[in-house]
């Protein structure tokens, strides 16, 4: 089953908590979105409000860059996909223990 339809209503949805804010809505269409069979035409002021929306929007699963490679595949550990180091207070913890444990060389002395 298409997506499709559901972002037909999300869209619409949408505009009609931003439409009776808008100061001109019978005025100049700005952009005309498509989806499928559906058209929306825009005025200036729901074109800006779209525009903020979708660049206000954060995906679930971006959990920031990697301190290492800069890398944004992230697990939920937030261990790095590319690099494998893990960031946050337990990959800094991590990294200070191994460092720790790599100093001992062959006879830890605790």
């Amino acid at each position: 089953m298409s997506r499709i339809p559901d972002l037909a209503a999300a869209l619409e949805r949408f505009l009609e908590r931003v439409e009776p804010y808008d100061t001109a809505p019978d005025g100049a269409v700005a952009a005309t979105v498509q989806l499928g069979r559906r058209r929306a035409d825009l005025t200036d002021r729901t074109a800006r409000a779209l525009i903020a929306a979708l660049d206000a929007y954060t995906d679930p699963d971006d959990r920031g860059r990697c301190a290492s490679c800069g890398s944004r595949r992230l697990d939920t550990s937030l261990a790095c996909q590319d690099c494998g180091r893990v960031g946050g207070i337990f990959g800094e913890t991590l990294a200070a223990r191994a460092e720790q444990i790599q100093s001992w060389g062959t006879s830890p002395t605790s």
